[in-house]
């Protein structure tokens, strides 16, 4: 199994489209927050673990201390 890393790409780490909606309703449980509906289509305009923590915090804002 590989690391996950910032550069690690989605698809090396198996993530789909299912995967992709459901690491998006984690993010929605795990922070209280809706998040916007086209975000599951941006997510799939990315490549990298480091793309979608930059996409993230464009919409959630840094994580809190």
């Amino acid at each position: 199994m590989e690391a996950v890393r910032p550069e690690s790409t989605l698809d090396s780490l198996g993530v789909d489209s299912l995967a992709a909606a459901e690491i998006l309703v984690d993010v929605e449980i795990s922070t209280g927050r809706e998040l916007p509906v086209d975000l599951l289509r941006r997510l799939g305009e990315v490549e990298t673990v480091r793309d979608v923590a930059t996409l993230l915090d464009g919409v959630l804002g840094p994580a809190p201390p």
